[in-house]
């Protein structure tokens, strides 16, 4: 495991994982839910009664900060991890990294920039800080302390983005996803592309498609009712999972946006969409949508 030292500072003690420690696979096993995040910052809060809790989890990092006086915090922490996901403390201690006092703060306000973001000051980082926050609130895991330290860390990000040119360009993963395909593809308006998730990202990345004039857009989510209101709103067609299948094949482009615990494309999905259409390209911005494909954030080419 790596280890920052022990400097001066408040008793701050962060265990995490990022896209720079740990491969794809290892980060799904240790990514958490909304409703996760509560149930396990008020299982730590429970455990070590005198340490406050907060946790981002995100398909590219999962860091659990403590605030307290517990000299075995990244122990005890890692111990519960363990308990509530698949992962073996030894065997896997080199896919974290811990850092304490100092240390630990500027890795909080440095997620909180944007600056340890796969793409460097990506928005929606704020969002998923926030939501943290939020699951601490639901646990009652944050006391004083941590409530300065985390609204601290938002004050900043909010900060370096109006004062700093940080937030110009490809700065979401929605944005990126748009711009690789932009990339493959040259002009957009006489391809066609499908959109797997209406909620926040797939909105994104709806929006951006549009921006960049792609000639077809399908609109897939679970919830029917959700993918025509996006649809309407994004001029594109909504269609159900069930037709996700058959869907694959109609277009040249496919961009995920979901945060489903199982694979909704798998291997034989993207054989059949390629030999029956022109499906070339495939984005996903969460692991545990795709954990059956080639890596998250990476591209599938077939014939052009």
């Amino acid at each position: 495991m790596a280890h920052a030292g022990r400097p001066e500072g408040p008793g701050v003690v962060v265990i995490g994982t990022n896209h720079r420690q740990a491969p794809v696979e290892f980060r799904e096993r240790v990514a958490f839910a909304p409703e996760e995040m509560a149930a396990f910052l008020s299982r730590i809060h429970s455990t070590m009664l005198e340490s406050e809790c907060f946790m981002v989890s995100t398909c590219n990092r999962t860091e659990i900060y403590t605030m307290g006086s517990d000299p075995a915090a990244g122990a005890r922490v890692r111990q519960m991890l363990s308990e509530f996901k698949p992962v073996d403390v030894e065997r896997d201690a080199h896919r974290f990294y811990e850092h304490h006092g100092r240390g630990a703060l500027e890795q909080l306000y440095r997620v909180a920039c944007g600056l340890d973001s796969l793409v460097l000051g990506e928005a929606q980082i704020m969002q998923q800080v926030q939501d943290g926050y939020e699951a601490s609130l639901v646990a009652n895991s944050l006391g004083v302390l941590g409530d300065h330290i985390v609204a601290g860390a938002l004050r900043c990000g909010r900060r370096v983005r109006a004062e700093t040119e940080i937030s110009h360009g490809a700065v979401s993963v929605a944005f990126a996803a748009v711009s690789l395909a932009h990339k493959v593809f040259g002009e957009l308006a006489g391809r066609a592309a499908l959109v797997l998730g209406a909620g926040e990202t797939g909105t994104l990345v709806s929006k951006h498609l549009r921006e960049h004039g792609i000639g077809r857009l399908l609109v897939v989510n679970r919830n029917i009712e959700r993918a025509r209101t996006l649809a309407a709103e994004m001029r594109g067609e909504p269609l159900g999972l069930e037709s996700l299948s058959t869907a694959l094949a109609q277009v040249d482009i496919v961009i995920t946006a979901t945060s489903a615990p199982l694979p909704l494309i798998d291997a034989s999905m993207v054989r059949a969409a390629t030999f029956l259409g022109s499906f070339c390209a495939i984005w996903s911005n969460s692991p545990r949508a795709a954990s059956s494909l080639p890596p998250a954030n990476s591209t599938l080419a077939s014939r052009p």
